[in-house]
């Protein structure tokens, strides 16, 4: 087993804007509401992240678009009232600059994740009340039917788990988030809003409930003599369901009858799942299509994608590694999908007497120089997945040749996802993770560079 040390320099959030137009529709009136009808815009858009940090099977920009959107309006006491559902061919999409929340805590020079995104406004008829408004996107127009008894309760409707598709990935493009005329959006519930006059205007951010990771590879700092052939990057431990408006945690869902996808590292990428879908292949000439050649034992490892240190930054559209801006090229670039995994942030927290409160020391994802070159056979080891066996991971499996010992063989570098390079494992929802795969000396040392910021 390789134990690799990981730097995380930054995190890139993806999101997108989108509005929604239409023919005015009439929602029934409740009785318990004063008389009345409002005219209300309502304009949803993707909750932009950013960055400020730093500079694979599935084109990345697969889950961006919404195609219907189910509106929500609870009353005071969290109770559904009444809904609408707008199909895409009400809708009319535009694209325009991104745009965040005014609560969202932004960072100087910050940039946002991905360049495309779509503004769209839907215009209707709300009875006068006061309203928690929640936004579904992507449940089609079965949602309401199908979840009725759990829509009934804003607290039912956080609950509803959406299960992960992994024949088709594109389907896994659920989004969730709430309306309000304060044009905020990075709380995690929505405010009362009264609903008291004509043409109202309300605004929402939804967020998606996965999150995507690319990765790219540098080997400038990998000695003379030495090279690495890079045959595939997989993602590990996905959740197979995620909460639609609550946080996802797997270590509390478990006993709901959630699972995780194939996880441990000596797993071969063929064992997944459908892993044309949870990984991204290599030949030479970069990422392929063809997955047939599959070969752990590293036979053909010269038909892969080779990695030296006058090799530029590979695994992406451009050279040289991941953009300074969001561009199109970087949103289509290939990615691995994945719902949120909350599995804990394990940071210490000390006292003046040096003493630790809270906070678990051995789930430190730094490496430990003596587990270099040492097999991880049981889930009892203590470097099982850095101590978090219920975090989602990236493994890229590679095969390395150092002519300066006459060594060469297979290797695998493994990156638990989260927030921190040391002991935070939560891989958010909504984030677009930007891996730099940094190879040093003779090829088992590597730094993880990753753009990460948002909520």
């Amino acid at each position: 087993m390789m134990r690799i040390y990981k730097y995380i320099l930054s995190l890139l959030v993806g999101s997108s804007v989108v509005t929604l137009t239409s023919c005015n529709d009439s929602i029934n009136n409740p009785s318990d509401l004063a008389d009345g009808e409002g005219v209300l815009t309502a304009t949803v858009y993707f909750e932009t992240e950013e960055t400020n940090l730093g500079k694979s099977r599935t084109n990345g920009d697969i889950i961006k678009d919404i195609n219907d959107i189910t509106f929500l309006f609870y009353n005071e006491e969290g109770k559904l009232v009444t809904s609408i559902y707008k199909s895409a061919s009400g809708l009319d999409i535009t694209p325009v600059p991104a745009q965040r929340p005014s609560d969202f805590p932004t960072t100087p020079g910050a940039t946002t994740g991905e360049f495309n995104v779509d503004h769209v406004t839907s215009t209707f008829k709300v009875p006068y009340g006061q309203y928690y408004i929640y936004a579904v996107a992507n449940m089609d127009e079965t949602f309401v039917e199908k979840y009725n008894t759990a829509i009934q309760t804003v607290e039912g409707l956080k609950a509803i788990r959406v299960v992960w598709n992994s024949d088709d990935i594109a389907e896994n493009n659920q989004m969730f988030g709430y309306l309000s005329n304060a044009n905020t959006g990075f709380a995690t519930a929505a405010p009362l809003t009264n609903i008291d006059g004509d043409h109202l205007v309300v605004n929402g951010w939804v967020k998606r409930l996965v999150s995507k990771v690319s990765v790219a590879y540098d080997g400038s700092r990998l000695k003379d003599g030495v090279s690495i052939y890079i045959h595939n990057v997989s993602i590990r431990n996905i959740p197979t369901s995620c909460s639609l408006g609550n946080i996802n945690k797997f270590y509390t869902t478990a006993a709901l009858g959630d699972s995780l996808t194939g996880a441990y590292y000596q797993q071969p990428v063929q064992s997944l799942p459908n892993p044309s879908t949870q990984a991204i292949y290599y030949n030479n000439d970069g990422i392929t299509d063809d997955v047939t050649g599959y070969d752990p034992t590293g036979t053909n490892y010269e038909s892969w994608l080779k990695i030296t240190k006058d090799t530029p930054v590979l695994g992406l559209k451009q050279e040289g590694g991941f953009p300074d801006v969001a561009s199109e090229i970087s949103d289509s670039e290939e990615a691995l999908f994945f719902f949120e995994n909350m599995a804990g942030d394990f940071t210490p927290v000390y006292d003046k007497s040096g003493n630790l409160t809270s906070g678990d020391e051995s789930k430190s994802k730094v490496q430990d120089t003596n587990a270099v070159n040492k097999d991880v056979v049981v889930e009892t080891d203590p470097d099982y997945m850095d101590g978090v066996p219920s975090g989602t991971f990236v493994e890229v499996e590679a095969y390395y040749v150092n002519t300066n010992t006459n060594k060469q063989g297979p290797i695998r570098y493994r990156f638990m996802l989260g927030q921190d390079v040391e002991y935070n494992y939560n891989a958010a929802r909504n984030h677009y993770f930007k891996l730099t795969m940094c190879f040093a000396g003779s090829a088992n040392s590597v730094d993880w560079h990753i753009e990460f910021s948002g909520n």
